[in-house]
């Protein structure tokens, strides 16, 4: 019901009337009230296609984005993992290139500046440092 002047417009539960009421006085309003106010009032939403996705999606019918869901704390995790790399890996790159600047041979069994920040900061978080590779690299090529 479109009609403001009925006074049905505040007491039909399919039309819009029927939400200011319960906003005003603080009570909950569901996603079924607002699929069946979009079902009965054509006018709110026109493209048919819209309406009905609009619909399935306030009855949970649409599938939810594909894997893991994030979740705060890991996410805070893996931005603290990169900070510790971005502080670290110039540390370590100039330590090298003053090595190389006195000369000093690199044997075989050394790391590359990156990795050996990955190997320091996987023993700090108690991950194994292709993970702590994974989470950089995945944050800073964003």
């Amino acid at each position: 019901m479109t009609d403001e002047s009925s006074p049905f417009y505040s007491y039909d539960r399919s039309s819009v009337g029927w939400l200011y009421p319960r906003k005003e006085r603080g009570l909950d309003i569901l996603n079924e009230d607002l699929a069946r106010i979009v079902e009965a009032n054509v006018e709110l939403v026109p493209d048919p296609l819209l309406r009905e996705l609009i619909v399935e999606g306030l009855r949970g019918q649409l599938h939810a984005k594909r894997g893991r869901k994030r979740l705060p704390s890991r996410i805070a995790r893996d931005l603290y993992i990169v900070s510790l790399y971005d502080d670290l890996l110039p540390r370590l790159q100039a330590r090298a290139g003053k090595r190389s600047a006195a000369g000093e041979k690199k044997w075989a069994v050394n790391l590359a500046p990156a990795e050996k920040a990955y190997a320091v900061i996987g023993r700090y978080m108690g991950m194994v440092p292709e993970r702590v590779r994974n989470i950089v690299s995945q944050i800073k090529c964003r």
